[in-house]
């Protein structure tokens, strides 16, 4: 998929953060762009916004956690533009609080969003994928978080490294069949985004929640550009690479300490 001019590009959580960003990268590098999000108002403001850049986009509003919108999603992109290239499963929600604190509803919103969204992501737009003769690329969003599993976002955590796991697994499903089709799972680190914004907080909090919360606000306005994020998703779509780390570098020492803890292990 090295060539992307032409090529019809589909977002989830498209109207704001990571997903607008990539959004907007594949407006730049001259795709056709359906965006999916739940804010339909939101939405709207993008798709007008990238068309005013002379993009050819459209916006379908989609509840990530049904699988029948998702079908619908894929039905749209069918109808506008034919087929679909690159389906990039981004729409993501975040909780705040220890993981007996949290509300079981919102521990199944979280998987809900996070997990199954992509799941839907992929069932709905992989025969399509798998049908198209030039080819396509899946791009399942998770996190650094996947990787550092930190404390009082566990249910956040725990769907993006369910992602990593997925994306490892269709990675190797689609390697078997020989189908023409890639996979990129993106680790993000700090990206200028709202996410912090839109928490779902746990009724009671221990002493130091207030000031995590306030450094994850401040680590998020001082990320990089949504952008730059999906100009760097876009460039792994083009070489083929399974892995995007977009400012994801700098936490890679927090990783290698749990690599180290499994050296101890096995000697």
């Amino acid at each position: 998929m090295r060539e992307l001019t032409g090529r019809v590009g589909v977002v989830t959580g498209a109207a704001r953060g990571i997903g607008r960003g990539t959004a907007e990268a594949m407006a730049a590098a001259g795709m056709r762009v359906v965006l999916a999000d739940l804010d339909a108002d939101r939405l709207a403001g993008t798709v007008t916004a990238l068309r005013e850049t002379g993009a050819e986009v459209i916006g379908v509003p989609t509840d990530v956690t049904d699988p029948a919108a998702v079908r619908a999603l894929a039905d749209a992109a069918v109808e506008a533009y034919g087929t679909a290239h690159v389906v990039v499963n981004n729409a993501g929600i975040c909780t705040f609080g220890t993981a007996w604190q949290t509300e079981l509803a919102d521990w199944h919103r979280v998987f809900d969003v996070n997990m199954f969204g992509v799941v839907h992501g992929v069932q709905a737009f992989m025969p399509l994928l798998l049908a198209n003769p030039e080819g396509g690329h899946v791009v399942n969003v998770s996190s650094m978080g996947g990787m550092l599993i930190g404390p009082m976002i566990a249910p956040y955590t725990a769907s993006k490294a369910g992602v990593i796991a997925l994306s490892k697994a269709l990675r190797a499903e689609l390697a078997m069949t020989g189908a023409e089709v890639g996979v990129t799972v993106v680790c993000p680190g700090n990206v200028a985004t709202e996410i912090a914004e839109h928490l779902i907080t746990a009724a009671e909090l221990p002493p130091q929640g207030a000031p995590m919360i306030e450094r994850l606000k401040k680590g998020n306005e001082h990320g990089i550009p949504a952008l730059e994020a999906g100009g760097i998703i876009l460039d792994a779509v083009r070489t083929g690479a399974f892995w995007a780390l977009p400012n994801g570098a700098a936490q890679f020492p927090l990783v290698q300490k749990d690599h180290d803890e499994l050296q101890a292990v096995v000697g």
